[in-house]
């Protein structure tokens, strides 16, 4: 990502049983807890985490509720 014409990088982190939705942008230094879901063509703005088992959408993202695939 180039920010004030300076090419930027970081981790993503990203749990287990994650699901990220179509054409859906993750920036850098951003973590996706376990089993967290992030809806299609949402954005995840850098260093955001999204807690476990949360549903997140839009532009930016930001929580609605609990993953559909949560675990008992």
């Amino acid at each position: 990502l180039f920010e004030d014409r300076i090419m930027k990088s970081s981790l993503v982190t990203i749990g287990d049983n994650v699901s990220v939705g179509n054409m859906a942008v993750v920036l850098y230094g951003s973590v996706i807890e376990i089993g967290a879901a992030i809806e299609p063509l949402s954005l995840v703005m850098k260093g955001a985490v999204v807690p476990p088992h949360a549903r997140w959408i839009g532009i930016p993202a930001s929580p609605v509720g609990k993953s559909a695939g949560t675990l008992p």
